[in-house]
């Protein structure tokens, strides 16, 4: 397939005038081998005030970009990635979106990594192997993705990667059937023998998996142990964990800011939200209106 065919394939699959590509070589970009291809994915018309709010730095405008972009095309581009085996054969390639802004003299981008410069079409079996593949032959029995729709808890472009070990032959045909002991003695035992490969899966995983890893579980008959499926990027470092439950409308609207790109994930539209709301005029009059309460109260 020569490049212009290939141009018009990869754009095909977005809404007209939200993406642009650029396919390097080489001769452009020096860290690739003479035989690979780099496919960028630039997304454009972009609005970053809406995105980002107004006071974002450059790099988090990047950032926010990318996340909006794959979560609002994560269908797009995951079949992209299983089709592009087909269209160029055993060549290999990397897939990445990427966005930059200039800031002053220095050009500030985020890209987004959606493949490893592998011929293999990334679908659940292949990356089912890929999970198996990082811990020692015979101890795992099956693993299972769970998304979107599974269970409401899961937001668009969020997967949760459940791991069943090898536990006692006995109830391996069925593990709900294990006693409590039993399934605690196959969660707790894998996780305590695999822990070194649990760990480089943790933090290899987000790599190689095309939605955003939400948790890492290892679950035998009733028994689950969870583990986060990445380190949170820099920007949320050092933020504050809230937990809270929503009802279906609250879901849907969170879901809603994802579909139309202004947050990557449910806890970005919920940032999103109360980034609106500080913006609002009536807000800071209650802020003030909360400071003359807290005043008149050391005076009592």
């Amino acid at each position: 397939m020569d490049d212009e065919a290939l141009r018009n394939e990869i754009l095909s699959r977005f809404p007209l005038d939200t993406v642009e590509e650029r396919l390097l070589r080489h001769d452009v970009l020096r860290s690739l081998e003479p035989n690979e291809l780099a496919i960028w994915l630039v997304p454009i018309n972009v609005d970053e005030q809406r995105i980002a709010g107004p006071d974002a730095s450059a790099e988090d405008i990047c950032r926010k970009v990318v996340f909006a972009f794959q979560g609002e095309h994560a269908a797009a581009l995951r079949q992209l990635r299983r089709d592009l085996p087909k269209l160029l054969g055993p060549r290999p390639y990397d897939l990445t979106v990427w966005y930059g802004k200039q800031a002053g003299e220095q050009h500030v981008s985020n890209s987004l990594g959606l493949d490893k410069r592998e011929a293999q079409p990334v679908d659940d079996e292949a990356l089912r192997q890929r999970v198996v593949s990082y811990f020692l032959e015979g101890t795992v029995l099956h693993v299972v993705f769970e998304r979107h729709g599974d269970r409401p808890s899961i937001g668009p472009g969020e997967v949760i990667v459940k791991i069943v070990p090898r536990g006692p032959e006995a109830y391996d045909d069925d593990p709900r059937s294990a006693p409590e002991d039993v399934a605690a003695g196959a969660v707790y035992g894998f996780a305590r023998e695999q822990d070194a490969a649990l760990q480089r899966l943790r933090a290899e995983l987000p790599s190689l998996a095309p939605e955003r890893v939400r948790n890492i579980v290892i679950q035998y008959g009733r028994e689950v142990l969870g583990m986060a499926g990445s380190e949170p990027p820099p920007a949320e470092r050092g933020q504050t964990p809230v937990m809270t439950r929503l009802n279906q409308v609250d879901l849907e609207t969170l879901d809603t800011l994802i579909a139309a790109g202004l947050a990557p994930s449910r806890a970005e539209a919920v940032r999103w939200c109360l980034a609106r709301i500080r913006e609002r005029p009536v807000y800071q009059q209650l802020r003030h209106r909360l400071r003359e309460i807290e005043e008149l109260r050391t005076q009592l």
